[in-house]
């Protein structure tokens, strides 16, 4: 299961990683890819299942990084993150399936990355393969 953290406030992305960790407790901790801003995140080749995306970050901002990621791979699970509703519209267009309030409430962000792992897992058969330092999820499909 890869995960990606967008946002351009370290004490977030702290926060995330700490909550996100808490909720693996009893698996294998899928350390988070980190970027600051669309750009870096558009131009990274690290596939995600889940994106934890922030909306107001410098340069591109996370709608606009949020409707690209989806028309490269329909199938990425996003999960808002903004101190603004203003944007809730604009992110519904693309599908989002949470959109989280900062400051993060801990029970939401569980509800919403369980939601998101459920979906994750229906939108093809995958296996989950547990190394020492990660867990990989392979569509079935790619498997030869």
């Amino acid at each position: 299961m890869n995960i990606i953290l967008c946002d351009d406030d370290n004490l977030i992305i702290n926060e995330l990683k700490s909550f996100i960790k808490q909720y693996f407790t009893e698996h294998n901790y899928p350390e988070p890819y980190i970027y600051s801003n669309g750009a870096e995140l558009l131009a990274s080749d690290k596939s995600a299942d889940i994106i934890f995306l922030d909306i107001e970050m410098p340069g591109i901002n996370g709608i606009i990084t949020g409707k690209e990621l989806k028309r490269r791979n329909n199938n990425v699970i996003i999960l808002i993150l903004s101190s603004y509703m203003k944007y809730l519209d604009d992110a519904m267009d693309f599908g989002i399936i949470r959109y989280l309030s900062k400051p993060i409430d801990k029970i939401r962000l569980f509800d919403g990355l369980s939601r998101a792992i459920t979906l994750a897992n229906s939108y093809s058969s995958k296996i989950l393969l547990e190394t020492h330092n990660e867990t990989l999820s392979i569509q079935a499909n790619d498997i030869i």
